[in-house]
């Protein structure tokens, strides 16, 4: 569905479904980081990385309309 919004330049979707990715990475965080202390970190360092390229599709969308 997110791409599907970005692929419609539909921002406002985009943006939404970028804060509910967002809230789930949020939630998977404090789920794993007790259990799997040493892989959390990877796993947190590979969800910073998702959202810094979902920001970024983001920017390029509302630069393109």
């Amino acid at each position: 569905a997110y791409l599907d919004a970005l692929r419609l330049s539909d921002i406002d979707a985009a943006t939404a479904l970028k804060t509910e990715i967002s809230d789930r990475i949020i939630g998977l965080r404090n789920t794993v980081s007790e259990p799997l202390g040493l892989v959390a970190t990877e796993v947190s360092a590979g969800f910073d990385e998702l959202g810094v390229l979902l920001d970024g599709a983001i920017a390029d969308l509302a630069a393109s309309e």
